[in-house]
């Protein structure tokens, strides 16, 4: 797959449709601001890192990821109405003809996203905030309503994982 930073990305008209129904994604809760920013700086430095090594190197890739999932929450921009939470779901877009659902490091990363991709700001001021480990249990749900992979901080550094491998990666991950 190309670098998703250089592809088109088009929003999925059947993201909500299509969603797992069991999923519960809360809004945001108010964090540390500077915290996220520094730890999604951490995050960027290991990819470049990991990008820069190619997938040969497990020991950059490994530090890639155990960062990822040693978040305690991935914010995601969320579709749906806003009144009904539980059709609420993640923002999928297609990149390089690859569905996938956008995650970010920060709630405001995922905020400057949703405007870049057309969302109104009162669009753009919902984040949802969804424990890391609930994403991995949740990953094989949205890969079979045809979602591909996760894509981590599209319009920074853009690295991604197959949604079917997101369980192993944090496994290996977290265990070294």
């Amino acid at each position: 797959m190309t670098d998703p930073n250089n592809a088109s990305s088009t929003p999925r008209d059947d993201e909500n449709a299509s969603a797992p129904a069991d999923s519960e994604l809360p809004l945001l809760q108010q964090g540390d601001p500077e915290a996220e920013r520094l730890n999604s700086e951490k995050i960027d430095e290991l990819a470049h890192a990991a990008r820069d090594a190619g997938v040969d190197d497990i020991a950059t890739q490994t530090a890639l990821w155990k960062e990822v999932f040693s978040l305690e929450r991935w914010f995601f921009i969320p579709r749906g109405d806003m009144d009904a939470m539980a059709d609420v779901q993640p923002l999928a877009v297609v990149v390089d003809e690859q569905p996938m659902l956008l995650a970010f490091t920060s709630p405001e990363r995922a905020r400057q996203s949703a405007i870049t991709l057309g969302l109104t700001d009162e669009e753009a001021a919902h984040v949802l905030a969804v424990p890391s480990e609930g994403m991995v249990e949740s990953a094989d749900g949205y890969s079979k309503v045809g979602l591909q992979g996760v894509l981590f901080d599209y319009g920074w550094t853009g690295f991604y994982a197959p949604l079917g491998q997101l369980g192993p990666i944090r496994s290996h991950s977290l265990a070294n």
